[in-house]
């Protein structure tokens, strides 16, 4: 009994010493919001969208054309992310890039994946509910058949 007190004890400290993360008791578990996993564009909520961050996709110092977009709706409260610009997958090569919108508060996130094989191939994901305080981030990855490696970005955080 004097051992769990003392570990106890000594558990407590470090939580109020700020030395033990918090984040350790019990893991966030993602929320549903009305348009979570929804199309930007069936819902309406692309019409009023702006761009709040932008990152070209690159590896190295290697930048690529293609660019990740965090896409906002204020009439939502909705972001999603974009990928532009972006090569699609060679058949029997490698797959295609893809496109990934992540709320930060609870990581709930969705995904689009590159389809058609073009230089100039583009893809938008399903909506996550962000009104402040919540925030999210977009991020891309594809593979730069002009370069010849693959390439990625997170955007900034809205």
């Amino acid at each position: 009994m004097t051992v769990r007190t003392g570990v106890t004890r000594a558990a407590i400290g470090l939580l109020t010493a700020g030395l033990l993360p918090l984040t350790l008791a019990v893991p966030a578990e993602a929320t549903n919001y009305a348009y979570d996993g929804k199309d930007p564009i069936a819902t309406g909520c692309a019409n009023d969208a702006t761009t709040k961050a932008l990152s070209h996709l690159n590896s190295g110092g290697d930048w690529s054309e293609a660019y990740v977009e965090l896409r906002y709706s204020l009439k939502c409260h909705t972001a999603w992310a974009r990928l532009s610009n972006a090569y699609g997958p060679d058949p029997g090569n490698f797959t295609g890039g893809y496109a990934l919108i992540h709320r930060n508060s609870d990581l709930k996130q969705y995904r689009c994946d590159l389809v058609d094989a073009d230089e100039h191939t583009s893809c938008y994901t399903a909506m996550v509910y962000d009104k402040d305080p919540i925030t999210s981030s977009a991020y891309g990855l594809d593979h730069d058949w002009k370069l010849r490696h693959w390439v990625d970005a997170w955007t900034s955080p809205y």
